[in-house]
């Protein structure tokens, strides 16, 4: 488990808005200001720009000046780690090592998708944290544990607008501690709501309430329908996590059926259910479920010992995991192998062939290039304007479409190139096949990426 965490967490870096969030994080250290307009693009530029993640940007740019890129790696494995060691916390206090080891193959199995350099990853970290702090009888009793949730809340956030899915956790486990004591509701809603109301405290234009709320939900179902989703959840993620709700609900009903009554840790799992059924992208909040029914299953007084069955269960479920990743002992074998700690950037998965090349043109150059390559460009080749990047939210739909339209080429792809202005394409080797009869041609190539120059002036 040890050998596949820390190959994976590694793993040199891949394509995302990594590279863009560095420069703006760059940008935060150095002038002491958030940027809060577009400045990267030639299609929206001046827009505003709800710099809501501000606070991780900054750090990010913190550590990889502290760092360097091994650095970056590295710290996907301590945020990794870091929220593996909370998950199994409760077994670790109790020294029931099989059960850990099972909450950690179900945790493996349910956040690889989130084993990037991201503020989602983070957030995965602060959530749990914040779950074994803070779900608490005392919550509201102990002022020094309160004025603990206010410091926590205002730093989450402005970390990240995932800081919004600890509210309903927050108000689910203290109103159903007071669930036989309405008196208290009142005073509980006030004291519960005033570290809350920190998390809207932030720099302006950095919102996250108009982030989630109040620029609707509408750009992000277009970018989704268009592009292949940001955190590609696999199929077997997907099963595992539908296996854990049923035998939740399962347990859940004959808990109550037993006790005539409804069970009142139930409502955080049923929380959490609900929290990764409408939001598919944190998975990991099944983790909460999960656990209960392991604490369940260790406290059940039986005579067969638990302890192999758990521990075969976390061997098995390790396994699939390995297999459904196509991931096999020998890939763990690199991390004792010199280069695979002195390539940082993956060459595979961003231009890293053509960079030299993008790298030369006139400053301002107007490059078309998928969203994902962009956010490279943008810290790699400062020298350029791009057309779209993983900034779904701050770019018009018309844009994004236009996007997907030249990618895929066409009449329409050219339509579009010459109505935006642009000077150059950096894509797929192919991409020219796809426009036919057109007046761009390939000014150099890669094995994974060519820049194409336009042969006419405008």
């Amino acid at each position: 488990l040890t050998l596949f965490v820390v190959q994976r967490s590694t793993r040199p870096l891949g394509a995302g808005d990594l590279y863009w969030q560095l420069r703006a994080g760059q940008t935060i250290l150095d002038t002491g200001v958030i940027p809060d307009t577009e400045t990267y693009s030639y299609t929206n530029p001046g827009a505003p720009w709800n710099n809501h993640e501000w606070l991780y940007e900054a750090a990010l740019a913190a550590w990889h000046r502290a760092t360097g890129w091994l650095g970056l790696r590295f710290l996907v494995l301590i945020l990794i780690g870091a929220t593996v060691l909370a998950v199994i916390w409760p077994w670790l206090r109790t020294r029931k090592l099989c059960f850990a080891l099972l909450q950690a193959c179900v945790a493996i199995a349910l956040i690889g998708y989130k084993i990037i350099p991201a503020p989602q990853t983070l957030a995965m970290l602060m959530f749990f944290v914040g779950y074994r702090l803070f779900l608490r009888e005392d919550l509201l009793t102990d002022m020094r544990r309160w004025v603990g949730l206010c410091l926590f809340m205002l730093l989450f956030g402005n970390l990240t607008a995932e800081s919004l899915m600890f509210v309903p956790f927050l108000f689910a486990d203290q109103l159903a501690r007071l669930w036989n004591q309405p008196r208290r509701w009142p005073r509980a809603l006030v004291w519960l709501a005033l570290p809350c109301a920190l998390l809207t405290v932030s720099p302006p234009q950095s919102s996250i309430l108009e982030y989630v709320l109040m620029r609707g939900q509408s750009v992000n179902a277009e970018f989704a329908r268009l592009w292949e989703p940001p955190l590609v959840i696999s199929s077997f993620g997907q099963s595992l996590g539908w296996a854990i709700i049923a035998g939740y609900v399962g347990f859940v009903g004959t808990r109550a059926w037993r006790a005539r009554a409804f069970p009142r840790d139930a409502v955080i799992g049923i929380t959490a259910v609900l929290g990764a059924v409408l939001f598919q992208r944190n998975l990991f909040l099944l983790l909460v479920p999960m656990e209960q029914m392991l604490l369940a299953w260790s406290r059940r007084e039986t005579r067969k010992d638990p302890r192999p069955i758990a521990t075969l269960a976390a061997a098995s479920l390790l396994a699939a995991t390995c297999y459904t990743l196509n991931w096999l002992p020998r890939h763990g074998a690199v991390l004792a192998m010199p280069g695979y700690w002195k390539r940082h950037i993956n060459p595979a998965a961003n231009p890293v062939g053509c960079l030299g090349a993008v790298q030369q043109l006139p400053e301002g150059s107007r490059v078309f290039t998928n969203h994902l390559w962009a956010s490279f460009l943008i810290d790699q080749a400062r020298n350029t304007r791009i057309f779209v990047d993983g900034r779904n939210r701050e770019y018009p739909l018309a844009v994004h479409r236009a996007a997907f339209q030249i990618e895929r080429g066409g009449a329409e792809a050219l339509r579009l190139l010459d109505a935006s202005g642009t000077q150059w394409v950096l894509a797929d080797p192919g991409w020219l096949s796809r426009v036919p009869d057109s007046l761009w041609q390939m000014q150099g190539r890669s094995e994974n990426c060519a820049l194409f120059a336009r042969t006419a002036v405008y």
